[in-house]
């Protein structure tokens, strides 16, 4: 007589977490500097995430799900685009795709709206208004999740959700980046303890 046991599951190890922050935090630089309209930073900070990436690939990149690496590599190289604008959103490609290895919770949705509030600043400064994110899904747990911790910051983020609401829809840009911006200062208030 024999038994067939169900199939085990295998808990995949997490990312490494320094090397995760790392990489992270040096490609934010790239968008930040958009952003802070400082165009000119944008070769010097992608040549400082290329060698960031270049030191801590070997940790990360096995837990990257295989049909994310082709993504992960053309978003790597495209920081070395000339447009800073380009620099910036292959930046936040890789972004996008090393947040799959952030766990669930603040720290990721922190980073999810971070890069979305650059990402829809970026786009709306381009003037590509069809390729900006929703920011109130961006913004949606933190809102929820604050638990009272930053009432005044999550009031404030509402009240900018909703001028940028109202920028898009009529295509106005300097009210949408100054919307944009003011939620990228909040998300430095909901990241404070």
């Amino acid at each position: 007589m024999f038994f067939l046991l169900p199939p085990t599951r295998i808990q995949a190890a997490p990312a490494p977490a320094r090397p995760l922050h790392e990489v992270l935090e040096a490609l934010e630089n790239l968008p930040e500097a958009l952003t802070d309209r400082r165009p000119g930073r944008v070769p010097r900070d992608a040549d400082a995430a290329v060698r960031v990436w270049s030191r801590t690939e070997g940790a990360l990149k096995p837990h990257v799900a295989a049909g994310d690496r082709p993504a992960l590599a053309r978003a790597m190289a495209g920081l070395q685009a000339r447009d800073p604008r380009e620099a910036g959103l292959a930046a936040l490609d890789a972004q996008d795709l090393l947040l799959k290895l952030v766990p669930p919770g603040r720290d990721h949705e922190l980073r999810r709206a971070d890069q979305d509030g650059m990402r829809a600043w970026i786009q709306v400064d381009a003037g590509r208004w069809d390729a900006v994110p929703d920011l109130d899904a961006a913004f949606a747990w933190l809102r929820a999740h604050d638990g009272g911790r930053h009432p005044r910051a999550v009031a404030a983020v509402t009240q900018e959700l909703a001028a940028f609401d109202a920028a898009r829809q009529t295509r106005a840009a300097a009210p949408a980046l100054r919307a944009a911006q003011r939620l990228l200062d909040l998300v430095d208030v909901l990241e404070k303890p």
